[in-house]
């Protein structure tokens, strides 16, 4: 049994607050819960309490990603595994007959609740990184069979959808080879740093969709792009 991380007996249960400084140890705690529910001979257990978690250390990485905290990769990494074997779960449990069918859909309802709500969290970071990969998830997001669970969060995907949709225009980035925007484009590109628009800025070299205008912008930007950029890959 995986550790037990029902948020009403959990002695790590804080309200958020400016000052928060147990969110290291919560953080710490939802990584260890989340790895632990993870298993290699059974499916995963899904249930209220698994969705709560799942919330938390959503709540905690959307919370503390303009603070750079340390430990935001590790967390994030175990909500996409988890949704990564949910997600091959989905599919095996189609071909086995359950023992009880009333019970098994209730756990496929709460599985579908978590899938949806760890695309949501993957969507939302990557407006700010890359629009393209936010719609993507947005979409994944609207394809998980929907149930009560996950009726609200899906509504506002639906939303986020439909307005990305809209004002998102493809920008004309640059090949993989180079570093600078082509000096041919005539699309004006925006600086992530100060807001400045003009045609040709140096780009991330990694991630091929953040610019800036001078030198000094990407050296004032990169603690934070670093984080964002190795996160969203």
């Amino acid at each position: 049994m995986y550790l037990n991380h029902s948020l009403e007996n959990s002695p790590f249960k804080v309200e958020h607050k400016e000052n928060c400084s147990q969110c290291d140890r919560v953080a710490n705690y939802c990584r260890m819960a989340l790895k632990s529910s993870r298993r290699i001979d059974s499916f995963i257990e899904c249930d209220s309490d698994l969705f709560e978690l799942v919330q938390l250390s959503i709540q905690l990485i959307q919370y503390h990603m303009e603070h750079l905290s340390s430990w935001i990769p590790a967390l994030f990494h175990e909500l996409c595994e988890l949704n990564r074997q949910l997600k091959e779960e989905s599919m095996e449990r189609d071909s086995l007959i359950p023992l009880s069918e009333e019970a098994n859909e209730e756990e496929d309802r709460w599985a579908c609740a978590i899938r949806v709500a760890i695309y949501y969290c993957r969507a939302s970071l990557y407006e700010q990184q890359n629009i393209q990969r936010s719609l993507e998830y947005y979409r994944k997001c609207l394809c998980v069979r929907p149930s009560k669970h996950t009726r609200l969060i899906q509504q506002s995907a639906r939303v986020a959808l439909e307005q990305l949709s809209r004002v998102h225009v493809r920008p004309c980035l640059p090949s993989r080879t180079s570093s600078v925007s082509s000096k041919g484009s005539t699309a004006h590109k925006t600086c992530s740093n100060c807001g400045r628009e003009k045609r040709g800025m140096p780009v991330c070299s990694r991630c091929k969709s953040q610019f800036y205008c001078t030198v000094r912008c990407l050296q004032e930007h990169k603690p934070i792009h670093d984080l964002e950029c190795g996160i969203l890959k």
